[in-house]
């Protein structure tokens, strides 16, 4: 059995003020085209299908062309979750109508967790969808007031299952920060899903499913043999320049057994940084053959004064998004300490650091844990905004 993992589409993000749509749109028409060549089984879509719970009109459009073409005329089951960018009741909304047409969603969890049925000539494949839920939500869903963690709400969930049939091969849709032996990448576009480090989940809560199909960190990374993150399609920070994004193509055999390969889409734009002088940086050789389209953050390392650099650089990069600068005497220092180590900081960590700057005391763990229910609250409240 065939799938395409797919995740974190963030349908309507901005970044630095600059709507993503049109990128999008062009990412995923390649991704259709993907779908119509391979001919999967179905499509696993592992949440964050928007980039906020309330997204703009165009993209819902744009989410509902690219569905309608995927379930309508190429005739391949979705199987999507909600993240925790996503309205949860909005995704929810039509789901029972929706799986009539081979459109499965998943906005908040519905107990028992009943699985989508697939099956090849090997046998059936119950794919299991679960959306992301904070552990308040399931304490009060199964009435277990020991649930205080994302483990504790994963593995309580996951309890409710029924054992598997004899030959029975169990595939999970979810999305949240899972972690195995093998370190993970993350990036600043990811938001935290609680406070105090109550948001990682272990891979071992995952046992029993053949394939895990993950949604909310942007890299495509591996978490074990059998769970994977298929990354974001589109670099929607900086700190992304560096990852290669693509969709996973996942291929389970009669024994449950996954083959995971990653295929490549090119975007319409990529993200990157440039550094060096102005005169140099506006110097067609300084750009030959690249394109000069692409979103940028440049850094500067010209001394003294410069009028309107970000107005003289768009005259020949018009999608500069950012710039900083650097004088030649600090290159050294800026390679030891960058701003990207403050922007990559939790928010805890830069209000103690805060804290400490302005009273000159130690934040103690009395205050901290003060601190971590209150951005908790807001955490949670933003989501059900």
């Amino acid at each position: 059995m065939k799938f395409i993992h797919t995740g974190d589409w963030h349908l309507g993000k901005l970044v630095n003020q600059v709507s993503m749509l049109a990128d999008q749109e062009y990412i995923l028409a390649q991704f259709v085209a993907l779908v119509k060549r391979e001919r999967p089984d179905a499509v696993l879509l592992a949440g964050d299908l928007y980039d906020r719970a309330v997204p703009p009109a165009e993209a819902v459009e744009l989410m509902d062309r690219v569905l309608t073409t995927l379930v309508n005329d190429l005739q391949v089951p979705v199987l999507a979750v909600a993240g925790n960018h996503d309205g949860p009741d909005r995704i929810d909304f039509g789901r029972r109508l929706l799986c009539g047409r081979q459109l499965h969603v998943a906005g908040r969890v519905h107990l028992p967790l009943t699985p989508v049925e697939l099956a090849d000539e090997a046998g059936p494949v119950s794919c299991y969808l679960l959306p992301y839920a904070h552990p308040s939500e399931v304490r009060t869903l199964l009435g277990d007031e020991a649930i205080k963690t994302h483990e504790d709400a994963v593995r309580a969930l996951i309890g409710t299952l029924p054992p598997p049939s004899p030959g029975e091969r169990r595939v999970l849709v979810t999305h949240g920060y899972f972690q195995g032996g093998e370190p993970l990448e993350t990036s600043e576009s990811e938001k935290p899903l609680s406070i105090g480090g109550s948001d990682v989940v272990s891979a071992a809560a995952l046992a029993g499913f053949h394939y895990v199909a993950l949604g909310h960190l942007h890299g495509p990374q591996r978490v074990t043999e059998r769970i994977h993150y298929a990354g974001s399609l589109l670099k929607y920070s900086f700190s992304e320049v560096r990852q290669a994004k693509s969709v996973a193509v996942v291929e389970l055999d009669g024994a449950g057994v996954a083959a995971v390969r990653r295929e490549q889409l090119a975007p319409l734009r990529d993200m990157r940084r440039i550094q060096g002088a102005l005169k140099e940086l506006l110097d067609p050789a300084a750009y030959g053959d690249t394109n000069k389209d692409d979103y940028l953050t440049v850094l500067l390392t010209d001394d003294g004064e410069i009028l309107d650099p970000i107005g003289q650089l768009r005259s020949v990069y018009p999608n500069v998004m950012a710039v900083e600068r650097l004088p030649r005497d600090l290159q050294p220092l800026y390679s030891q300490v960058s701003l990207g180590e403050v922007k990559n900081a939790s928010l805890e960590t830069l209000f103690k650091g805060f804290y400490e700057e302005m009273t000159g005391a130690a934040f103690s763990a009395e205050r901290q844990a003060v601190v971590e229910k209150a951005l908790e609250k807001l955490l949670h409240a933003e989501r059900e905004a």
